[in-house]
Formats: C-alpha cells, sequence, structure tokens
C-alpha cells in the first residue's frame, strides 16, 4: 500500500504550537491542592487526561485522524469534568473556547488526515 504525505495546513502548525504550551502550562494544573478535597485520585486521572492532550497534539501535528478524537475526547473529559466538580470557577473558560474552536477548524481538514498509525 503506498501512502502520500499531506502536508500539514499553516493554521493547524500555529494551532498545534499553541497547544503543545498549552498543555505544558495545564499540567500545572494537576499539583493544585484544591483537587484533593474531591478525591486523592482525581489529580492523577487530570495528568493522565492532560498527557492524552499532548498526545492528541501530536497527532494533529503528524495530520493523524487519531490525534482528532483523542483532542475530541479530551476535550469532552475536561468539560465533564468542570460540570461534575461544580466548581465553576475551575473551569478554564478561555481554553475551553480555544479548545472549541480549534475542534471547528479540525473538522475542515479531517477528511485530508491519514487515517493509519
Amino acid at each position: 500500500m503506498i501512502t502520500t504525505k499531506v502536508k500539514r495546513p499553516v493554521i493547524l502548525t500555529i494551532i498545534c504550537s499553541l497547544g503543545f504550551v498549552g498543555a505544558f502550562g495545564s499540567f500545572i494544573y494537576v499539583f493544585n491542592p484544591g483537587l484533593k478535597k474531591y478525591n486523592d485520585f482525581l489529580p492523577a486521572f487530570i495528568g493522565l487526561v492532560v498527557a492524552l492532550r499532548f498526545i492528541a497534539y501530536v497527532g494533529i501535528w503528524h495530520m493523524k485522524k487519531w490525534g482528532v478524537e483523542i483532542f475530541a475526547l479530551t476535550y469532552f473529559i475536561f468539560l465533564l469534568l468542570g460540570i461534575f466538580l461544580g466548581d465553576v470557577y475551575s473551569i478554564n473558560y478561555l481554553g475551553l473556547a480555544f479548545s472549541t474552536w480549534f475542534i471547528i477548524n479540525l473538522l475542515f481538514f479531517y477528511k485530508r488526515m491519514d487515517k493509519n498509525l
């Protein structure tokens, strides 16, 4: 099977670069002492979701469909986590707005992405 290399659009390059910085920045949230009041395993779970988001950015950088799917999964996990915790102030509205805009942009490029690993 012959696969062709798809050139990454400039907008995805810019968004992924900003996303890498954001993923590293959101890892600090894992060490928030206020998370311990909900559950002892919540910081580890959030760390796993942040790591998955970083992996999703790597997949999107390489124009893979699984990167978009993992990104959408982590988006909904963070959204549901903010709702279930009931702490409206812990929801990062700027991050959610950025992620929503990013998912909308990814829909335009999803067909051009490779489905293989």
